[in-house]
């Protein structure tokens, strides 16, 4: 822990609201102190803690889920006013796209900030303010299979899983009895940064679009101006085209990365194989990822071009053929909706390309 305060003193000091401002007590200070409207929030003496949920916000969109080192404002006050600004800031603004990003960040941020913090303060977070039912494994080898220090509740690691890419996660990887997963103190942070992140965008949606006082709408204008700046980046080469011409499965992964839903590992690989066998450029593919709030070009040129067989070995990957798509549950209605004979996603594709437009659905005639 980085406090040099004793735990049970830190838990309910300044220092720990600062570091995690979501927790009950931070909500309760504030309301106490400064009260619980942007109004209130916003007052010209807190001109300190506006400039400070600017930066958040900023930095969030700049930065996405590199949070880089965590620095705890020296003003505590500052710190902890901060984070309900910026959310009620992100909430005025009406952006989802924002709203992930920022959400992202945060989540990211708590994340950095446990992994300093003591065992006992990492499962008070989890346990009593964020509602996780985890613990420390027990000390028979039988349960604790792997050496794992951690458990947690088998239907709490389902829920938190699902944003989370990797083989490695997937259940059957994993050591589970008796209804409790195992997991090493890494791997139950990660997980709590998923919980903050689905709380944080919660609230977002909670807060609806709150009327700010006039002296924040030259920061909520600065925003915009970030916000635009970003999404005429993510969109340089005209977004989706041709869509009609798309099998299902390929249509709904659009949709889940535009609306900012999680696709996965595999998902992000389907769909990145697809739009390359469809004539889409390395800088197109890139510019349809740049919709993710975890966006970051660096991956996402490093990813794409090695699926493009620009790098490593130098193989051009295929499309994943339909009976893989269904193993990992992409599959729309088991096939129902495509042509009997239909092997993988491209083939659709070409097939639809080939039919005139407004004929109807596709026939079930053979497809090479």
């Amino acid at each position: 822990m980085t406090a040099d305060l004793p735990e049970e003193f830190y838990l309910s000091s300044k220092l720990f609201m600062a570091r995690y401002p979501f927790v009950s007590g931070a909500k309760d200070y504030v309301a106490k102190y400064w009260g619980s409207t942007v109004e209130e929030l916003s007052r010209s003496w807190h001109s300190g803690a506006v400039d400070a949920a600017v930066r958040r916000v900023v930095e969030s969109i700049i930065r996405g889920e590199d949070v880089g080192e965590v620095r705890v404002s020296e003003d505590l006050d500052v710190e902890i006013l901060s984070f309900p600004i910026a959310l009620m800031t992100v909430a005025s603004l009406g952006d989802r796209w924002l709203a992930k990003r920022w959400a992202l960040h945060e989540s990211r941020r708590v994340e950095r900030l446990l992994s300093d913090e003591q065992d006992g303060t990492v499962l008070r977070v989890l346990r009593e303010e964020l509602g996780i039912n985890c613990g420390v494994a027990e000390s028979s080898e039988e349960e604790r299979k792997g050496g794992q220090p951690f458990r947690i509740r088998l239907p709490e690691y389902l829920r938190l899983v699902k944003g989370i890419d990797g083989t490695e996660w997937r259940l059957v990887n994993r050591n589970v009895h008796d209804g409790w997963v195992y997991v090493s103190r890494r791997e139950l942070i990660r997980l709590a940064a998923e919980e903050v992140e689905s709380r944080i965008l919660k609230r977002v949606v909670e807060v609806g679009q709150p009327k700010v006082p006039d002296e924040l709408v030259p920061h909520l204008e600065a925003i915009k101006r970030v916000v635009l700046e970003r999404a005429a980046r993510r969109e340089p080469y005209g977004g989706f085209k041709g869509e009609e011409s798309w099998p299902p499965c390929m249509r709904a992964l659009k949709h889940a990365l535009l609306s900012g839903g999680k696709v996965g590992h595999f998902g992000n690989f389907a769909i990145a194989t697809f739009l390359l066998s469809i004539g889409y450029t390395v800088e197109e593919v890139i510019g349809v990822y740049s919709q993710r709030a975890d966006f970051d070009v660096k991956i996402a040129r490093y990813q794409t071009e090695h699926i493009a067989g620009l790098r490593g070995s130098r193989t051009k990957y295929s499309v994943p053929s339909c009976q893989t798509m269904r193993t990992h549950n992409l599959c729309i209605e088991q096939g129902r909706l495509c042509p009997a004979k239909i092997r993988n996603p491209r083939q659709f594709a070409r097939l639809m390309r080939g039919r005139p437009r407004g004929t109807g659905e596709v026939g079930k005639g053979e497809v090479t």
